[in-house]
């Protein structure tokens, strides 16, 4: 496993990268998951400004980890892949507009479980 978080460590500094490696249509649109809730907020646009060009790569590197290890919540991908839950539970939220992940019903520690469709 460590060969892998390192090789998944490499993946998310390449912040090019791009999700959309399976289907080129399902490109992410999605600009702020939490647009409605800071409503033009300056602070938060400020954060969304400094974090949006590693949003790509963090959704790349969930999706390629949990290809290797399968479903897991969003709490055990915090822990493995070393990103802070809160901006896990974002790029969550993102990949499953994007209908790349999908809740497969069970429950783990009180959080929704998901795999990769």
């Amino acid at each position: 496993m460590p060969t892998q978080l390192s090789l998944l460590g490499e993946e998310r500094k390449a912040t090019a990268t791009r999700v959309t490696a399976e289907s080129k249509s399902r490109a992410c649109n999605i600009k702020d998951v939490t647009r409605n809730r800071h409503r033009g907020n300056a602070e938060s646009e400020a954060a969304y400004e400094s974090v949006k060009h590693r949003m790509s790569a963090d959704r790349h590197t969930i999706l390629t980890y949990m290809r290797f290890s399968g479903p897991q919540t969003s709490k055990e991908l915090s822990l493995n892949l070393q990103i802070n839950y809160t901006t896990m539970s974002a790029r969550l939220s993102e990949l499953k507009a994007m209908g790349l992940i999908e809740k497969t019903g069970e429950r783990r520690e009180g959080c929704a479980v998901v795999r990769v469709k």
